[in-house]
């Protein structure tokens, strides 16, 4: 019987020391699963991106917020850029390809549209825009986007957000354009990334490679 006993005692302790041990390195063993679903967008406050609510987008590298802009000092701000003179965000709001879903998530399609558009535009939704010849074939993205129900006819407007592998924060993503869940069409992938510069405003455009780090912070 002692032996027996000795045995129970070195097992309990051994079970209890492995136990320890998970509650010190492991803490997210034992933690509650987070309120979103795994592939949730995530703002710069943890919580997860909610349709028809308003954020700023902030790029990361210029620590600027993305608004609407002209390309000059005069006309209608109908380009999506990075200004380094406008110190007030616009926020935007996003809208899924899955329609009525309380979470935007990656890779899934969405449209972006400011919910404080300038007073000359007829459309505040992003759309990319037709390559411009005078520029290698260069494809902005606008304002004047098609209001519709996902499908070909609006292919332009839809975006996608993907999370930055290279960083660890789980806060930071690319805007992508990559239709393919809307329209059955193929499509070259391609980033937001920097397009043309002109006179202080960093126009973005469809990229190859290096699309810009971007967060999301709510407005309230």
């Amino acid at each position: 019987m002692g032996m027996v006993k000795t045995l129970f005692s070195i097992n309990a302790f051994f079970l209890s020391s492995i136990i320890i041990f998970i509650i010190a390195f492991c803490p997210s063993a034992f933690a509650d699963p987070p309120p979103y679903p795994q592939d949730a967008v995530i703002d710069i406050y943890g919580q997860s991106l909610r349709p028809g609510r308003g954020y700023f987008i902030y790029d990361i590298i210029s620590n600027y917020a993305i608004v609407p802009s002209t390309a000059g000092p005069d006309g209608c701000p109908i380009y999506v850029a990075i200004s380094s003179s406008s110190s007030i965000a616009s926020p935007v709001s996003f809208l899924s390809a899955k329609g009525r879903e309380g979470t935007i998530r990656l890779d899934v399609s969405v449209t972006i549209q400011y919910t404080n558009p300038p007073p000359c535009v007829n459309s505040s939704l992003w759309q990319v825009a037709p390559p411009d010849k005078n520029k290698g074939g260069q494809q902005l993205v606008t304002l004047g986007g098609e209001q519709g129900k996902p499908g070909c006819d609006t292919i332009r407007t839809w975006f996608k957000i993907r999370k930055v592998q290279r960083y660890q924060e789980r806060n930071i993503y690319n805007l992508v354009y990559d239709p393919n869940d809307v329209c059955d069409v193929a499509v070259q992938t391609y980033g937001v990334g920097y397009g043309d510069s002109r006179n202080e405003v960093q126009l973005l455009a469809l990229v190859d490679v290096s699309p810009i780090p971007v967060v999301f912070q709510p407005v309230n």
